[in-house]
């Protein structure tokens, strides 16, 4: 026998009528015609050699071959049904993979906290990741599934290569330590640009937000008198100097000592998209679909429908 002459449908045929006992109600569980059923059987007669189904008391009683090749048959069917037709299933009550997220620093402080709580409830023996990748890095790392998230602002992740969904926005305050004389009663514009400023040179994308926001509206520069390389040591210094900064209202939410004060910009805030990213292999995948609707779930607020997505932008519903 030629195996290029079976067919998927020939191989139905042959369970649906063993199953039945019956052309008549195994085209009706096929949804096909009697003489399609009959046509199958007579392709796979010739094939195997064999009548496969004799009629005896008005059934269709399999012969020796029919009874020897059914098992076979039945396991191929449910292989090719589950393992390739079917729908991919993810458990992550029973996973053991890492998942491995793409965030700033800032973006592991805001976030891993409240990952970490769901996970615990629901994916208990899975692991945990973070890396933080230049742009270039970044593409190839999400492309070959060295990450499977990106979350937080990656203006650099537009390509058709990548999908996004938009989970928040976020802008920018000042911070100020509780009875900061800078401040007074409230910050005005004035006292914002006489006041000494500390400032954090990072590879957070979203300062860039407000230094082209601030170019673009012909603003002054506030007066730096510090500069840092990170955010902890930033906010540790304004709670015990006379020092203000500007920096992403997650960052002042999650991150300022008790004795730092939350004030609005004297000047219109820019307001930027945190968003998760994914490569296009991974967009069917199941785990990573399961990990995008988790996400959404813990850190997606209310935003308008055109935030929600194609590829370069959020996903499709």
């Amino acid at each position: 026998m030629n195996s290029d002459s079976v067919d998927f449908q020939l191989l139905r045929t042959f369970d649906a009528v063993f199953r039945a006992r019956s052309v008549t109600l195994a085209a009706h569980a096929m949804g096909t015609s009697q003489p399609t059923i009959s046509h199958s059987l007579n392709r796979l007669r010739q094939l195997l050699d064999d009548p496969l189904f004799v009629r005896v008391n008005n059934e269709m009683q399999p012969t020796p071959r029919a009874i020897v090749v059914s098992g076979p048959i039945r396991q191929m069917l449910e292989m090719l049904e589950s393992q390739v037709l079917g729908t991919p299933h993810f458990d992550p009550a029973t996973s053991t993979r890492e998942i491995r997220f793409c965030m700033t620093d800032i973006g592991e402080m805001y976030y891993m906290p409240r990952i970490l709580k769901l996970m615990d409830a629901i994916a208990p023996n899975m692991t945990f990741k973070v890396v933080s990748l230049t742009p270039d890095r970044l593409e190839e790392a999400m492309a070959c599934g060295e990450v499977d998230l990106a979350m937080g602002y990656f203006p650099d992740l537009t390509k058709d290569n990548y999908y996004q969904q938009q989970l928040s926005t976020s802008s920018f305050v000042c911070i100020a330590r509780t009875g900061n004389p800078h401040v007074g009663r409230k910050l005005t514009l004035a006292r914002y640009l006489e006041a000494p400023h500390i400032s954090a040179h990072t590879a957070l994308r979203s300062m860039e937000v407000l230094e082209r926001s601030r170019q673009a509206a012909g603003a002054p520069q506030p007066r730096i008198r510090l500069c840092v390389p990170h955010f902890i040591a930033l906010l540790g210094i304004v709670a015990q100097t006379d020092l203000l900064a500007t920096v992403p209202l997650e960052v002042a939410r999650t991150l300022a000592p008790r004795n730092v004060r939350i004030h609005p910009l004297p000047f219109h805030s820019p307001v930027f998209p945190l968003r998760q990213h994914w490569h296009k292999r991974y967009h069917h995948d199941a785990l990573n679909r399961w990990l995008r609707a988790a996400m959404q779930s813990l850190f997606q607020r209310n935003e308008p429908p055109a935030a929600l997505a194609t590829p370069g932008g959020p996903e499709p519903r």
